[in-house]
């Protein structure tokens, strides 16, 4: 099915608590890509379905946090959370942000601006409760979504580095 303008049938709203078994069925979707590309550090959670609604749960029920799903009509196709968060260490300055935890939108819908309604819905929140920019992580594997959010304006500050070790020190 073929979807020419996503955007203007698209309904947001923000997550109430009997939704998170439609964010953990749509995470599922997320973390199926995640698991593929890094087996050794991403569970396998369609072995237990249900078991990530714990997580999920925060993102509903804690004011500095949210969960916004996005709708074609009456299916879900889209979710997005999001936190707010001041630093508190004296080597940074106390700029409250808005950090995207997740962002999903089912495959078949990808690319048709599901992903941007849900960053404009993000921002928009954020903006109400003062945060002055939104940050994020990205695996570098997930080249569909750096594409999104540097068309979104999103800029590279930081690279995360990572390595297994194991008893045997390399010179």
């Amino acid at each position: 099915m073929e979807i020419k303008n996503l955007d203007m049938e698209l309904s947001i709203r923000e997550a109430i608590r009997s939704d998170i078994a439609i964010i953990s069925d749509l995470a599922r979707e997320l973390n199926i890509i995640h698991h593929k590309a890094r087996p050794d550090i991403y569970a396998d959670v369609t072995l237990n379905e249900g078991a990530d609604e714990p997580h999920w749960m925060e993102f509903i029920e804690t004011d500095d946090h949210v969960a916004f799903i996005a709708r074609h009509h009456s299916l879900p196709i889209g979710f997005i959370a999001a936190n707010i968060s001041i630093p508190t260490s004296p080597l940074l300055k106390p700029v409250p942000s808005c950090r995207i935890c997740s962002i999903c939108v089912l495959e078949t819908y990808r690319g048709q601006g599901a992903g941007k309604v849900l960053m404009n819905r993000v921002r928009e929140w954020a903006l109400a409760r003062n945060a002055q920019e939104l940050r994020l992580a990205v695996w570098h594997f997930n080249k569909a979504a750096i594409r999104l959010y540097e068309e979104f304006g999103f800029e590279v500050r930081a690279l995360e580095m990572g390595m297994p070790i194991s008893s045997k020190v390399k010179a």
